[in-house]
């Protein structure tokens, strides 16, 4: 039996797909210290012009100590339209950018996102539904 284990990364990278396609059982380990700077709550993305750029879902830390599982999103500024504008312009040519697109915008706006935690779990069971289809 194959067990893995990784932080509830937000949108990760193809890597943590493999991870998890090749486990028989896959553990969100979310009762450790969240890590500024990390990928909990940011990923790089592709521009059109080859360089990178940041999608940083914007977080109210409330210290060192904090665990991922307790990380509050803030919503002092907009940042599901930035990401939305920045996806769209970074992948609309893509082959299933328009599905996909939508869907994460259904998913950001679903619900009022207080905790990262449970908006990277829904995020991830969207991609891993997708795939499977």
């Amino acid at each position: 039996m194959i067990v893995a284990i990784h932080q509830p990364n937000f949108l990760p990278w193809a890597g943590y797909f493999y991870k998890i396609a090749k486990s028989d059982i896959f553990v969100l380990l979310d009762n450790v210290q969240y890590s500024k700077n990390g990928f909990i709550n940011r990923n790089k993305i592709k521009m059109p012009s080859g360089s990178d750029s940041w999608l940083t879902i914007p977080v109210k830390s409330s210290g060192l100590s904090e665990l991922i599982k307790d990380v509050k999103i803030s919503h002092n500024i907009d940042w599901r339209r930035k990401h939305l504008q920045t996806l769209e312009m970074s992948y609309k040519r893509a082959e299933f950018f328009n599905q996909l697109y939508e869907d994460i915008k259904n998913i950001y706006y679903e619900t009022d996102w207080h905790n990262l935690c449970s908006l990277n779990i829904s995020l991830l069971k969207h991609i891993l539904t997708f795939g499977a289809s």
